[in-house]
C-alpha cells in the first residue's frame, strides 16, 4: 500500500507524495461510534514536512483511508512511524450552539442545524466540508427524553456520536482531491443481519461478564412524582416494562432528584437530564460478551456478504446474528474492524464501554415521555 501526504490546501507534499507502506506494519481500527485509528511504517520522510492530511491508497491506487494531522517520528532504522487522527476529529471543538432556536422535527435538520453551528464558528479551519445524510428516517420525531435543549457551549464532536449511537446510526469519512473538500456521511447501521456458527470461526467459548448494573431507578422529593425504573434485558435491549425483566438478582443505580424548589421547567428538565443518566448507565452494561472473529478463518472470508443478489463490503451496517452449540444466542452489532495491509481482518462483536457514545442504539430503546 502506498502513503501519500497533502498540505492544507489538499496539495501533495512532492518530495514525499507515495511513500510505500511497510508490509505488514499498517493497523487501520474503525469503531461504529467512537474515533478511528491508523497507524504504519514507512521509507523515511523529510524531517520538515508537516502534512495536513493523507491518504492510504492500494498499490493499484484505488483510495483506501483518509486521515488528519499524520504524526511522524524516525526510528533508528531510518523508518517514519506514523501515527494519525481520524477526519472526524476535525468536529472535536467546543461550540456555543442556541438548542432553543433550533424548530426543526427530523433528524436530518437537526444533524443540519449542529453542523452549520459548527461551520460558523469563526476558528474552525476547515471550510469545503460537506455532510451528507443518507438515512431513513421513518416518521421518526424527537424525545424529550434525549433532545438537546439547552443554550451552551457543546462539543460537537460528541454531540454528533451521541446522537449517532442514539438513533442507530455511523460516520463514514473520505477525503476528496478533485473537490478539495472533506466528505463526511452518515448513514444507519445494523441494517442487514447475517447468520453464523461460532464454531466456524474457530471459538468453541466465549467470556462474559454479568453487568454490574441491571436496573435503574429515578426517584425525587418533589410531592406527587411517581419513581420510574428502567431495565436492562439479556437481549440487551433497555426498557421500562417490568413484565419483561429478564435479570436477576437486581443490581440498581438510583438517580436522585432534588426537586422541591424547582419550578416546573426546572422539573421537566431535570427529569430528561435523570432518564439519560440512567439508561446511559443500563447501556455501559450491554454486551459484555468477548466475541472476536477473525475473518481469515471465516468460510467466506467475510470482506462481503450478499443482500438478495447485491455484493456489499462488510462494514457497520449489519449486525451477526449469532448461534453458538447448535443453539441461537443473541444478535450482537460491529463494535469495531480491525485489518491491516496483508489480508487479515477481525471483527469485534458488540460494545464495550469505553465512551458513552457507542452504548446507546436507538433501536434497542424504550421511551415514555
Amino acid at each position: 500500500m502506498i502513503l501519500t501526504l497533502y498540505d492544507e490546501n489538499f496539495n501533495a507534499l512532492l518530495d514525499n507524495s507515495s511513500l510505500v507502506i511497510e508490509r505488514g506494519s499498517m493497523k487501520l481500527i474503525n469503531r461504529a461510534y467512537d474515533l478511528n485509528s491508523f497507524s504504519c511504517m514507512c521509507e523515511a520522510v523529510s524531517i520538515d514536512i508537516e502534512p495536513m492530511f493523507a491518504i492510504v491508497k492500494e498499490n493499484t491506487g484505488e483510495y483506501k483511508y483518509g486521515m488528519l494531522k499524520p504524526l511522524m517520528t524516525r526510528d533508528i532504522k531510518n523508518k517514519s512511524n506514523v501515527i494519525a487522527k481520524d477526519l472526524f476529529y476535525i468536529f472535536d471543538t467546543d461550540v456555543l450552539i442556541n438548542m432553543p432556536l433550533f424548530y426543526g422535527t427530523t433528524l436530518k435538520s437537526l444533524f443540519s442545524f449542529i453542523f452549520n453551528a459548527w461551520k460558523n464558528f469563526d476558528d474552525s479551519g476547515f471550510e469545503n466540508v460537506t455532510l451528507d445524510l443518507n438515512f431513513n428516517e421513518q416518521g421518526s420525531t424527537f424525545q424529550n427524553i434525549y433532545r438537546p435543549m439547552e443554550h451552551k457551549v457543546y462539543n460537537v464532536r460528541e454531540l454528533i456520536g451521541s446522537l449517532l449511537a442514539y438513533y442507530g446510526l455511523h460516520i463514514i469519512s473520505e477525503i476528496r482531491l478533485a473537490t478539495k473538500e472533506l466528505y463526511f456521511l452518515i448513514e444507519s447501521s445494523s441494517q442487514n443481519i447475517v447468520n453464523i456458527r461460532l464454531e466456524d470461526f474457530g471459538i468453541n467459548g466465549f467470556e462474559k461478564t454479568d453487568p454490574a448494573i441491571n436496573t435503574a431507578i429515578i426517584t425525587s422529593d418533589r410531592i406527587g412524582f411517581d419513581p420510574k425504573k428502567w431495565y436492562l434485558l439479556k437481549s440487551g435491549e433497555i426498557t421500562d416494562n417490568v413484565e419483561l425483566r429478564d435479570l436477576f438478582p437486581t443490581r440498581t443505580k438510583a438517580v436522585h432528584i432534588e426537586g422541591k424548589e424547582m419550578n416546573t421547567n426546572e422539573f421537566l428538565a431535570a427529569i430528561t437530564k435523570a432518564n439519560f443518566e440512567a439508561v446511559t448507565a443500563l447501556a455501559e452494561n450491554r454486551y459484555q460478551e468477548s466475541i472476536e472473529l477473525n475473518v481469515a478463518r471465516s468460510p467466506n472470508r467475510l470482506n462481503y456478504i450478499y443482500i438478495g443478489s447485491q455484493r456489499r463490503n462488510l462494514f457497520f451496517e449489519t449486525s451477526f446474528s449469532i448461534y453458538y452449540k447448535g443453539q441461537p444466542y443473541k444478535v450482537l452489532p460491529i463494535g469495531e474492524i480491525e485489518e491491516d495491509d496483508i489480508g487479515n481482518k477481525v471483527i469485534r462483536l458488540g460494545y464495550k464501554p469505553l465512551d458513552f457514545m457507542q452504548i446507546i442504539n436507538r433501536n434497542r430503546l424504550k421511551f415514555i415521555n
